[in-house]
């Protein structure tokens, strides 16, 4: 890292209590994307958290924001915002100026949110799909939950035939399998 001799460290570790990571089976079809309006949906009186919906694809943004305007009529429009590589940089600039003032509810987001992204107040991180390595998940699940006295909740909610193919194939799959049957979804759903 080419750090001088006399740099201060502080290093605050990677425990995070305040921080509940859940792996869930979608229990909808990918296509109506149920799932992430169940998560969404708050208890009676109460608005919906602080979010962000991790998509891996901008299309897969944009059809969650669709999906979330009309599931969540009374959320205005502005409050529901996509974040990706596409948008200009003044863009991505207001978006997280919105997002740290609580202006933006939800942000839906492809990676181009997720590395270096330092919002205190996340109070849920969605993941949608399946990811090509674990570190991608633990950067984009740690969006959740910065200000450490702030109860936060990370899912990662995966397809149920990635269940499938563990349980028929014991405990462990290779991740040479894995990769095949990612990229068969991800061409499928790209088609």
């Amino acid at each position: 890292l080419h750090m001088r001799p006399n740099t201060y460290t502080i290093n605050l570790g990677n425990d995070r209590p305040n921080l509940c990571m859940k792996v869930l089976p979608m229990r909808y079809s990918r296509r109506s994307l149920g799932d992430i309006v169940k998560q969404l949906t708050p208890p009676p009186g109460e608005d919906i958290e602080s979010t962000m919906i991790f998509c891996n694809t901008r299309r897969d943004c944009h059809a969650v924001q669709c999906t979330l305007q009309r599931s969540f009529p009374d959320l205005s429009r502005s409050k529901v915002v996509v974040y990706h590589a596409a948008r200009t940089e003044s863009a991505k600039r207001d978006v997280m100026e919105k997002l740290m003032t609580g202006d933006i509810k939800i942000l839906i987001c492809t990676e181009a949110a997720g590395m270096g992204a330092d919002i205190p107040n996340i109070k849920k991180v969605i993941q949608l799909g399946v990811l090509s390595s674990l570190s991608i998940w633990i950067q984009r699940a740690g969006c959740a939950g910065q200000t450490r006295n702030l109860l936060a909740d990370a899912i990662l909610l995966v397809p149920p035939s990635f269940y499938n193919a563990v349980s028929a194939q014991g405990p462990m799959l290779q991740a040479s399998q894995l990769r095949k049957k990612r990229t068969k979804m991800t061409d499928s759903e790209q088609g």
